[in-house]
């Protein structure tokens, strides 16, 4: 009885281990803000805009002002529909504030109506996309929660690579 209370002690001190190491791994690979320097009221009064083919988004936090995260506001107009696209690097949580539509998951694109007040999750490597469903916009608030490094340092970069794999005018995309 004492040999397996003290490898169960001896098993559970290496698991204990080996996720401290993990989760210092993972926290060594994601930047640390100073504290100095920390913003946390972000105003909307004036937010930059990126105006896509298929949407709009509205930056309110740039991951490079963040840790882990970062959000913008999301406007689809009437038959308009983001495209049907995946993230690699992050899980994405959306809140649903006005408009109703349907999200499409998956490569086969299975339907879900959203409305206002919904919360909707996107696991990373999901497809997915949305579509309005009125003659009114949906409007949503996006906020991605890196799983690791981003794939790129900034909102812009990130904007410049989607319009690269797109083929949309990057300054068309800004306003330029």
């Amino acid at each position: 009885m004492k040999t397996l209370h003290y490898t169960l002690m001896a098993t559970m001190l290496v698991i204990i281990i080996l996720l401290t190491i993990k989760l210092n791994a993972e926290r060594k690979s994601h930047k640390m803000l100073d504290d100095k320097n920390i913003t946390y009221v972000f105003p909307t009064d004036s937010l930059k805009r990126y105006t896509f083919p298929t949407h709009i988004n509205d930056l309110v936090i740039d991951r490079q002002y963040s840790v882990t995260s970062e959000v913008f506001m999301v406007i689809v107009d009437p038959g308009k529909s983001v495209i049907h696209h995946q993230h690699d690097d992050t899980e994405q949580i959306f809140y649903i504030i006005e408009g109703t539509g349907t999200l499409f998951i998956g490569p086969d694109k299975h339907p879900y109506p959203v409305k206002p007040g919904n919360v909707v999750r996107i696991p990373p490597h999901t497809l997915h996309s949305i579509k309005t469903d009125t003659d009114r916009p949906v409007k949503y608030l996006c906020v991605d929660c890196f799983i690791g490094k981003p794939s790129e340092n900034t909102w812009d970069e990130h904007v410049q690579a989607v319009c690269k794999k797109n083929r949309w005018n990057y300054n068309e995309v800004i306003g330029k």
